[in-house]
């Protein structure tokens, strides 16, 4: 009981001061001012984690931490936004409402941070938590920032839920029973149920995201339009002596699509689903203690060796395998996105 009451306390006090970092970052659009307290709370969770020996709250610290340092590519925005040179004009609705459609149906991915929470689930819940916030703030700017934010956790999500849906499938038990070097021993019940609901649920999905296609348009700007800001753009002010220079000629515009912003949120409650189903499978199908090995299950020492496997692998370390993997997998294919060129979207 006390080993979860500091999970839950490691993992509220790190979304919290996640949560407050992103939301200043957001109303200052600078992260000097913030950055001070930002890094004596992470000296301060550090001393206590090491303190009290909690090393289940290392996971929570290290991520957060590497949300904090990653923040301004993390936030990276549209080349059309960053790169002046294209001439762009962006700046037509530059931000959302909460009430806006795309922004509350974010809130449903939270749904399973509070199941997770609820079965004690911490870094799962982390995930969950991780991904409504990023899904929220990513529309609130018009799709226009935090791509890589919302791309990331939201691939995290699907990654997790595709491992829940093998280990469900009767592969998994012949996969773990082989004698290869990818072999790994689990301790989760086959759920056909679950892993029909699953595979279809995948297409519909798949589908909506394919349907709702880029959050906007880039169009060229008329060429009567493009007349009439130059002519304003080489008009004196009526109180310098100075050219209005703000009014500068654009070639083109970006242009919200009304398809999108329906389709994509529709999409938004389709897949929220998996992260919520993706825990009840691993709380209702999977031992979440987690294995542990034979000789150390005949040892005395077997009371003192931790269990905080989420998936149910085999694991002596406080570090869950699945979450941890499909997060690195989904941090490889922004990066490798980002160096191509393909992300963030226009």
């Amino acid at each position: 009981m006390i080993l979860i009451s500091c999970e839950a306390l490691v993992t509220g006090l790190l979304l919290g001061l996640l949560l407050a970092h992103a939301w200043r970052s957001h109303l200052l659009k600078s992260d000097d001012v913030y950055l001070t307290p930002v890094l004596l709370a992470s000296i301060a969770i550090a001393s206590l984690l090491l303190w009290f020996e909690i090393r289940c709250g290392w996971w929570f610290f290290f991520l957060s931490l590497w949300i904090f340092s990653c923040w301004k590519y993390l936030a990276k925005p549209s080349r059309f936004v960053s790169d002046t040179s294209l001439s762009c004009d962006v700046q037509q609705a530059s931000y959302r409402t909460f009430s806006h459609i795309t922004v509350w149906t974010s809130l449903i991915y939270g749904i399973g941070g509070v199941i997770s929470l609820y079965y004690a689930q911490y870094h799962m819940a982390f995930l969950a938590i991780a991904t409504c916030f990023s899904s929220s703030i990513y529309h609130l700017h018009c799709e226009k920032e935090y791509f890589n934010l919302d791309q990331i956790f939201a691939t995290t999500q699907l990654l997790v839920f595709l491992f829940t849906l093998f280990l469900a499938s009767p592969a998994s038990a012949a996969f773990s029973s082989s004698s290869s070097l990818l072999s790994f021993e689990h301790n989760c019940e086959e759920n056909n149920e679950y892993l029909l609901f699953g595979l279809l649920g995948l297409p519909v999905a798949a589908f909506l995201l394919r349907t709702c296609g880029d959050p906007a348009d880039i169009l060229p700007l008329p060429l009567k339009e493009q007349d009439s800001r130059l002519r304003s753009s080489q008009t004196p002010s009526s109180s310098t002596s100075q050219f209005l220079l703000e009014p500068a000629l654009c070639a083109c515009y970006r242009s919200s699509r009304d398809t999108y912003v329906t389709i994509h949120s529709i999409w938004h409650i389709v897949s929220g689903v998996g992260p919520f189903l993706s825990i009840w499978y691993i709380a209702n199908h999977c031992d979440v203690r987690g294995a542990v090995p034979t000789e150390i299950a005949s040892s005395s020492a077997a009371t003192s060796v931790p269990h905080a496997n989420v998936i149910g692998l085999k694991n002596n370390f406080d570090v869950p395998i699945v979450p941890t993997v499909s997060l690195l997998i989904s941090l490889g294919i922004n990066l490798v996105c980002n160096y191509l060129g393909l992300f963030p979207m226009d």
